[in-house]
C-alpha cells in the first residue's frame, strides 16, 4: 500500500536516491518520492544486479536514469508518472528486467534506451507526450515487450532510431498519435511483433 510508504522529496534538481558506481546488490524498496525537478533514482552502478520495487516517483525531470554495466530487477508495483523528461532513461550496458511497471503522463518518452535490453513484462505505458518507447543510437539497444501495453503516445508507440532489435509478443499499442511502430530513416536493428495487436 503506497500510502503507508514514506516520502522523500529532494531540493529542487536533486537527485532523491542515488548509487554510486561502486555499490551494487542494492534494493530499493517501500518508498514515495517526489521528485522535483530532479531525478528520482539515479544509477551508476557498474557490476552485479540492483533491485527496485514498491516504489512511486511522481515529477521530476526523469524518474529513474541508469548508467554503468549493473542489472537491474524493477517490479512489484512501480509507479512512474509525470515527469517532464523521461519516465526511464536507461545508458546503460546491463539487462533491465521491468514486471508489473506502470508509466503513465510523462511529458516525453516513457521509456529512452540507447544500450543493454530492456524486457518488459506485464509493463502498463500511457499518454507519453512523445513516445512510448524509444530506442536510439549505435550501441545495439535491445527490447523485449511481453504482455504489456502502450496506449495513447503523442508521437509513436515504439520508435527505432538505432541498430538495435524490438521484440513484441502478446502486447497491445493503440491510440498513438503517429504510428503504432515506427523505424526512422536512422534505424539498421530487426523490429520481430507476434500475437499482438497495434492499432496506430
Amino acid at each position: 500500500n503506497s500510502s503507508l510508504y514514506p516520502t522523500i522529496i529532494p531540493q529542487a534538481s536533486d537527485t532523491a536516491i542515488f548509487i554510486p558506481a561502486a555499490q551494487t546488490g542494492e534494493t530499493i524498496s517501500g518508498f514515495n518520492i517526489r521528485a522535483s525537478t530532479g531525478v528520482g533514482i539515479d544509477s551508476k552502478s557498474t557490476s552485479g544486479r540492483n533491485f527496485i520495487n514498491n516504489v512511486t516517483i511522481t515529477d521530476g525531470q526523469t524518474g529513474i536514469l541508469i548508467e554503468g554495466a549493473a542489472s537491474y530487477d524493477i517490479n512489484g508495483d512501480v509507479a512512474l508518472s509525470n515527469q517532464s523528461g523521461f519516465g526511464l532513461l536507461n545508458n546503460g550496458t546491463g539487462e533491465t528486467s521491468l514486471t508489473d511497471v506502470s508509466i503513465t503522463d510523462v511529458s516525453g518518452s516513457a521509456i529512452e534506451t540507447s544500450a543493454g535490453i530492456i524486457d518488459a513484462d506485464s509493463v502498463t505505458i500511457s499518454g507519453s507526450g512523445a513516445d512510448g518507447i524509444r530506442l536510439v543510437g549505435t550501441n545495439d539497444p535491445r527490447l523485449e515487450l511481453t504482455s504489456s501495453s502502450i496506449t495513447n503516445s503523442t508521437n509513436s508507440g515504439i520508435v527505432t532510431a538505432s541498430n538495435g532489435s524490438v521484440d513484441i509478443r502478446s502486447s497491445q499499442i493503440t491510440g498513438s498519435g503517429d504510428a503504432g511502430i515506427r523505424s526512422t530513416l536512422l534505424a539498421t536493428g530487426t523490429i520481430v511483433a507476434s500475437d499482438s495487436t497495434i492499432n496506430g
